[in-house]
């Protein structure tokens, strides 16, 4: 059996489309681990694209790390009323970007089942303070950033149960 030889000028060709594909195949995987400098349009974090490829050299972060987050969270997430009476459960999932200067916006649900539940995710984000934004390449920039948030009857009761039983233990005399 023998080979076939291309011609020069098609063999040239061939290693165009090839480049270019490989060109346009990482171009298109870099998207997932994108991050945005702050954008010229307020609000939006899409605009002015810095390609990352593996990702920045720190992500954004809140103040204090992740303990401080979620002590945060707990302290400032409130059960709605009308969820707890509706006996409304949920995993909701929201959506931000950590702007250069650390602010927080473009707050979307991903996912959530009740009104109610989204609304309070929405107003938790809103009234967060600023993070620590992401860096790459020694440059701050805007990344997105995605948390769940549980939403269980069980485990507010449990939190609630553990709340007075150490209220009760500070309110009790040492002996």
């Amino acid at each position: 059996m023998t080979c076939r030889k291309l011609p020069d000028k098609q063999l040239i060709n061939m290693n165009k489309k090839i480049y270019l594909l490989l060109v346009l195949f990482f171009t298109i995987k870099s998207t997932f681990l994108i991050g945005q400098t702050d954008s010229v349009k307020k609000g939006e974090c899409t605009t002015d694209t810095l390609i990352v490829f593996g990702g920045p050299e720190k992500m954004p972060t809140f103040v204090g790390g992740e303990k401080a987050l979620f002590k945060y969270i707990n302290k400032n997430l409130k059960y709605p009323e009308e969820a707890v009476n509706s006996k409304h459960e949920d995993k909701v999932i929201a959506r931000f970007c950590v702007r250069a200067s650390g602010e927080i916006t473009d707050i979307r649900i991903l996912r959530g089942q009740y009104e109610e539940l989204n609304n309070e995710v929405l107003r938790l984000l809103n009234s967060m303070p600023n993070w620590e934004p992401a860096i790459s390449g020694g440059k701050k920039m805007c990344m997105e950033y995605t948390l769940p948030f549980n939403f269980s009857l069980k485990s507010r009761k449990e939190i609630k149960n553990n709340k007075m039983s150490r209220e009760k233990k500070q309110n009790t005399p040492n002996r």
